[in-house]
């Protein structure tokens, strides 16, 4: 369809130039011809504003929201303060871990001086042992949670990539119903001869696409159960193996353990889960966004989106509190219909409009072409991304543009170059 734009405008071009009664206006030059040429290979599509980076913030701890600085839709330099929050409780909890795990080191040192004093040996070999069985018990742990997990989302369906193709599915089975009660309807005008042969032939084609696209979707969603299956058989597998490791190694411990060490390598293990808790919360407050009691700017300049909390709130343990947005890597996204892909390349020229205001053009460029087509209203299109000069930053996240693509094939480039040469004889 895009060749045959292309050509239909080369022609009408042709028989207006040749239609020119002086020959002045027949010297127009090759130069300006191909210029012509190419404002005419295009095409003009819809697109919207959106961005290629954004984050979830969110802290691991339970906090109290005292003020909010930046509110939704609203820019933040990087640094500034987005929201600060009352964090005391968990600073009480910080401290008390290192005051525990201190008075813990100490009474570790003087049983061991106390044993040693006796002239006893300690028992690395029992410490070594119930370092593997703490190990492995927190693996244990998390296998199963990850397992449960996973096998309520094969009782539901409900896994993110399933939820993802079973909303795809419904989608899908919307616009099929809508392509079918269209193409009967085409099919009623084909009879009477109100559309032509290919319109007709056209319309069932599309539907074929939708149909085909339908049965794609639904294959993926017996792949996903299928893979989401096996992985819980092999996370069942994991999970008694090593249920029998531990118990097999509880069984060495008992044998190992005697009254002379027991005090010791109890006091030694103490010391070594608080200084794994300690770490843990230590880790919680080092993310890139935390300073001191405020959340903070990431980005060069952020867009603040999506708030979830408000002032006085008390927040929950990983609490989504806001999206933060990089301004600064803005693009347009839009769909091409397929017939125009053999023409479009990246980096190929784009002109950008706003509706916000027609008068205003912005200069872009194709940087991504998708590599897999979608039905969108029965017509298979393929997803671009266009990046494009802000330069005066009128352009805004969300808005909708109308974007103009300019075609230069090769074939193109050559019936240019054939025109010129007629022109010039």
């Amino acid at each position: 369809m895009g060749k045959l734009k292309t050509t239909i405008l080369f022609l009408t071009l042709l028989i207006l130039i040749f239609s020119c009664s002086s020959d002045d206006e027949l010297a127009m030059s090759s130069e300006d011809l191909s210029k012509t040429l190419q404002q005419q290979a295009s095409i003009q599509v819809f697109g919207e504003i959106k961005a290629q980076n954004e984050y979830l913030v969110s802290l691991s701890f339970p906090v109290q929201v005292e003020k909010i600085y930046i509110e939704n839709g609203e820019l933040a330099k990087k640094g500034e303060r987005i929201l600060k929050f009352d964090s005391s409780q968990f600073m009480i909890d910080l401290s008390s871990k290192e005051y525990e795990l201190a008075v813990s080191k100490i009474e570790y040192e003087k049983l061991k001086k106390d044993f040693e004093k006796s002239g006893k040996s300690i028992n690395n070999e029992y410490l070594n042992l119930q370092n593997n069985i703490d190990s492995n018990k927190e693996e244990l742990e998390q296998l199963q949670k990850e397992l449960q997990q996973n096998q309520n989302f094969f009782k539901e369906k409900n896994s993110p990539e399933l939820l993802k193709l079973i909303n795809e599915q419904s989608t899908t089975i919307n616009a099929n119903k809508q392509l079918e009660d269209m193409t009967k309807e085409k099919e009623k005008l084909f009879e009477k001869q109100i559309i032509s042969q290919q319109e007709y032939d056209e319309a069932q084609q599309n539907l074929e696409k939708q149909k085909a696209s339908l049965k794609t979707i639904e294959i993926s969603i017996d792949s996903a159960l299928f893979q989401l299956e096996s992985l819980i058989k092999q996370q069942e597998i994991k999970v008694k193996n090593l249920q029998a490791v531990l118990e097999n190694q509880e069984r060495q411990l008992a044998n190992l353990q005697g009254p002379e060490t027991s005090a010791l390598d109890i006091q030694h293990l103490k010391i070594q889960l608080l200084e794994k808790q300690l770490t843990q919360l230590k880790n919680q407050i080092k993310a890139p966004y935390i300073n001191s009691n405020y959340l903070i700017a990431q980005y060069e300049n952020s867009i603040i989106s999506n708030h979830q909390t408000r002032e006085g709130n008390a927040t929950t343990t990983s609490q989504h509190f806001y999206n933060e947005i990089d301004a600064d890597s803005l693009i347009i996204v839009s769909n091409i219909p397929e017939d125009f892909i053999p023409d479009l390349f990246i980096g190929i020229d784009v002109e950008i409009t706003p509706l916000a205001n027609r008068n205003l053009s912005f200069k872009g460029k194709v940087n991504k072409i998708s590599e897999m087509a979608q039905i969108i209203q029965g017509e298979s299109v393929i997803p671009i991304e266009i990046g494009f000069e802000n330069t005066d930053n009128f352009l805004k996240l969300g808005y909708n543009v109308d974007v103009k693509i300019f075609l230069r094939t090769d074939e193109s480039d050559s019936k240019n170059d054939e025109f010129n040469l007629e022109v010039q004889q």
